[in-house]
């Protein structure tokens, strides 16, 4: 992808884009901590010879959530129509992909190493803080045990993409990536297990309930 053909917006117009969507101040931070991840996935496969777009990918990662609070279905596809909208094309192709029910279809599956990038850093970040891809996977499962299949699925590939973009260097994210924390004031105000059920990532959630009314259907039939 050549974003210097189409001119990106700036960190300034990517906030305001956010704020126009309807966005909460928790999803932004959300989407701070996934560019952080991608700024540093960027920085690592570029030493390892792999030609990435960085500007693009660190756009894409800021509005990778831009409509989840008001999505009716996949919020990435969504998201990538209202990019669209609003002139952005070249960024709605890369936020599109980016959510794990799309290994299902053959069209909206990460393919370029822009979308993979935002693929796999939004699975690094967990609730509050940014880790490492067993430990996101281990929480998903303790939050969705009844969707051990699909969710081994998407731990599959994402190790594959993972050692695409990052070989043996994964660990080293950790160490290029500040930690931004949920605010005092955010703290003192809401509970944290409100914070957290808030920020959760409602693919998973999809993915869970479609196992369970998969499985529904079957005891029916």
């Amino acid at each position: 992808m050549k974003s210097q053909q189409l001119r990106l917006p700036s960190e300034e117009e990517c906030i305001q884009i956010l704020h126009d969507s309807g966005a909460h101040d928790l999803f932004i931070n959300h989407s701070r901590r996934v560019q952080g991840v991608a700024r540093a996935v960027c920085s690592i496969a570029k030493r390892r010879g792999i030609h990435v777009d960085a500007d693009l990918v660190s756009v894409a990662a800021l509005l990778h959530d831009v409509v989840k609070h008001s999505a009716r279905g996949n919020h990435g596809k969504e998201g990538g129509d209202y990019l669209r909208s609003r002139g952005l094309p070249h960024i709605a192709e890369v936020v599109e992909t980016h959510c794990p029910e799309n290994l299902r279809t053959d069209k909206l599956v990460p393919k370029t190493v822009e979308q993979k990038i935002i693929f796999y850093a939004d699975l690094r970040v967990n609730p509050g803080r940014i880790v490492t891809l067993d430990k996101r996977f281990a929480y998903i499962r303790e939050c969705y045990p009844r969707a051990e299949s699909i969710i081994s699925e998407i731990y599959t590939f994402a190790k594959q993409v993972e050692w695409e973009l990052l070989g043996d260097m994964h660990e080293l994210v950790l160490l290029h990536v500040e930690q931004p924390l949920v605010s005092k004031e955010q703290a003192k105000t809401r509970p944290a297990d409100e914070i957290k059920e808030e920020i959760l990532d409602n693919e998973i959630t999809e993915i869970a309930h479609s196992v369970h009314n998969q499985q529904n259907r079957r005891k029916a039939a």
